[in-house]
């Protein structure tokens, strides 16, 4: 029985320096081509590495690196050597699902599309179709949970549905909703479109840590739309988007959210009453990919 999870791809099995040396002058990464055994996987997976020059090996070491299912995230995430991983790379990691793309998304993020390719109308045709029509796609269940979840004995693991489960199920959360929408806004516009989901503090809720999902986006220069998908069901998009949208001009006046988007990706306030991330910066910063 074979327990290996991945394995090198054959067809780039190692990386030859002699045919790319300016990986040696600073900051090399090299990316090996890994190809995994199964559709679904999660362990610890082994990797030795061995550097050699003139055919003689000068450095060697093993690598352990724990992969996680597809839609899982540990929000007290530890490395191998029991330290902490830093807050922002696993907020950053949430990239992730507009990353994942398939036909399903793709056909689907097209079908919101007009003439004019303008975000405003796909969003609201998107809107429309998915939350508000009477035949409405996805019912979505408000998370009034506090967010992100900390468990007992800091135990956070949280399920996400990929947005290729979102899209064959009745019902998603509000998390789950906003990550459906900008893995299709992703399918379409690509890199020339920039995304920002923020979780603010809940402004109806009793529950500490509550939060309300807005999803973001520039209309002109200093100007941002944003839609609530916290509980979008049976509310016109029109009547949404003024209502996040005044929630959204309010947010960022009163922190550098947008300064501190532009150069890292992340956003995280005080306690973390505060999350946003910009999809395109932060899969270019954190190096995110979406799913093999």
């Amino acid at each position: 029985m074979n327990n290996e999870i991945a394995v090198i791809d054959p067809k780039n099995p190692s990386f030859n320096v002699s045919i790319c040396p300016k990986m040696l002058k600073k900051d090399a990464r090299l990316d090996p081509a890994l190809r995994f055994n199964k559709e679904h996987v999660s362990g610890l997976l082994s990797l030795q590495w061995e550097l050699t020059f003139q055919n003689q090996a000068s450095i060697s070491d093993p690598v352990s690196v724990l992969v996680l299912a597809e839609d899982i995230v540990y929000w007290d995430l530890k490395r191998p050597d029991g330290t902490n991983v830093p807050f922002d790379f696993i907020l950053a990691s949430l990239t992730a699902w507009p990353l994942a793309q398939n036909e399903a998304i793709s056909a689907r993020g097209s079908k919101y599309l007009d003439p004019d390719m303008s975000m405003d109308k796909w969003m609201e045709n998107c809107y429309q179709d998915l939350f508000a029509n009477k035949r409405h796609r996805l019912v979505v269940d408000p998370y009034e949970d506090p967010w992100p979840p900390a468990g007992k004995n800091g135990d956070s693991m949280q399920t996400i549905k990929t947005p290729q489960e979102a899209l064959q199920v009745r019902k998603v959360n509000s998390l789950e909703a906003a990550l459906l929408v900008s893995a299709l806004e992703y399918s379409v516009f690509k890199d020339s479109q920039r995304l920002v989901l923020l979780a603010l503090p809940a402004a109806d809720s009793d529950n500490p840590g509550a939060k309300q999902f807005l999803l973001a986006w520039p209309k002109k220069k200093d100007t941002w739309e944003a839609i609530d998908l916290t509980a979008p069901n049976g509310t016109p998009f029109q009547q949404n988007l003024a209502s996040a949208t005044a929630r959204l001009d309010t947010a960022l006046k009163s922190a550098p959210i947008l300064k501190e988007l532009g150069s890292g990706g992340i956003y995280i306030a005080k306690e973390r009453r505060l999350l946003a991330i910009d999809f395109l910066k932060a899969a270019q910063v954190y190096q995110i990919k979406g799913p093999p």
